[in-house]
């Protein structure tokens, strides 16, 4: 069976598919090397390596070579994603895995990353002291959370400037998406994804009269479930129209269409994105501009627009590859590219929030 990943977010729930999968033969000159590196290290290395953890480097080496995305699991780091505990604790925090395998932070208003000291942009490089490098990106969630109470030692770069921050866990309840006060205006918050995403933006819109102007704030959302954010799209599209395309390194295309409602939101929409909307937010903005019922503000989006398979590789380890990219309704494709804002905002903090109110304001036409 081979299950279908758009891209890493983290926690990770995205596009399920079936197919065959098989373990690659490894041949070749590289493979002769990486023997004798083996039985080098075996023989003269003042510290014996540790097999299992050196091979799993190994093969995410190799993967590595694809791209960012593409990695390994193993058996146990596999359970440690799937099997929540009863009782756990997180710090609050998105990461969103850069194209350069690197981290980026992006805590929860209120939550205890955030009362830490952690900003939206910092740089994860270590959990407890352990680099994030040694691991599958997949298996960092694992890693951080924990029993509530207890603390764990996040080491950050922020503004250039390596430091640990330690975080006590606590239970992290906050909606996916949600109506917040505004004045003039509503602004709906679209934070994730997820399974609770699609009922909670039925409940929002539903507040909102007829034809009343909105503003969807998907900054910072990291993505999610692809399948939720095409059915979250079809809120606002009329159904059968095309949401996004997959397309495999053979040229086949899975399109994705609306099938949320016939009679959509029909109000004008201000749409708020900034660097960090990823993976599938992007493919909900990008359905929404391209059909004209949306603008956009803010800043280019991410850019992640890649699909991964999870190809299991025996004894319950897996092989994550990058196997397709996607396309936005248009056909132009968006990873490594992110979606262009048609109102540009500058990301500074001290100005960004009246920036992006006072422009969405001039869109509607509605006086300041």
């Amino acid at each position: 069976m081979k299950r279908s990943f758009f891209a890493f977010v983290i926690p990770l729930c995205l596009l399920l598919a079936a197919s065959a999968g098989a373990r690659p033969a490894t041949s070749g000159a590289g493979f002769d090397r990486l023997q004798e590196a083996m039985r080098i290290a075996r023989q003269e290395a003042l510290t014996p390596p540790d097999e299992g953890r050196a091979m799993a480097g190994a093969i995410r080496g190799y993967l590595g070579a694809i791209d960012a995305y593409s990695t390994y699991l193993t058996a146990k780091e596999y359970a440690a994603i799937y099997e929540t505990p009863p009782r756990y604790g997180g710090v609050g925090m998105d990461l969103l895995q850069g194209r350069g395998g690197g981290f980026y932070c992006l805590p929860y208003e209120g939550g205890p990353a955030e009362k830490g000291g952690i900003v939206a942009g910092d740089i994860l490089f270590s959990v407890n002291g352990v680099p994030v490098s040694r691991y599958s990106p997949l298996f960092l969630e694992s890693l951080i959370r924990g029993e509530p109470g207890t603390v764990v030692v996040l080491g950050i770069v922020s503004a250039g400037q390596a430091r640990s921050v330690s975080v006590t866990r606590a239970v992290i309840t906050r909606a996916s998406a949600e109506l917040v006060a505004n004045g003039k205006i509503q602004r709906l918050r679209i934070r994730r994804f997820d399974d609770d995403t699609l009922g909670q933006l039925r409940q929002c819109l539903a507040e909102i009269s007829p034809g009343e102007p909105l503003i969807l704030d998907l900054r910072g959302n990291v993505g999610g479930d692809l399948q939720v954010a095409v059915a979250a799209a079809g809120l606002f599209l009329p159904s059968g129209v095309l949401v996004a395309t997959l397309e495999d390194k053979a040229g086949k295309a899975t399109a994705f269409q609306a099938q949320g409602t016939d009679t959509p939101f029909t109000g004008p929409i201000a749409l708020w994105q900034d660097r960090f909307t990823a993976s599938s937010a992007e493919v909900f903005c990008a359905a929404l501009r391209d059909h004209g019922v949306a603008k956009t503000f803010g800043q280019t989006s991410f850019g992640k627009g890649v699909a991964q398979s999870v190809i299991p590789a025996g004894d319950g380890d897996f092989f994550i590859i990058t196997t397709g990219r996607l396309l936005r309704p248009s056909g132009e494709p968006f990873n490594q590219r992110g979606l262009p804002p048609d109102f540009y905002i500058s990301p500074e903090r001290d100005t960004a929030a009246q920036d992006f109110m006072r422009k969405s304001l001039a869109f509607f036409g509605i006086e300041p």
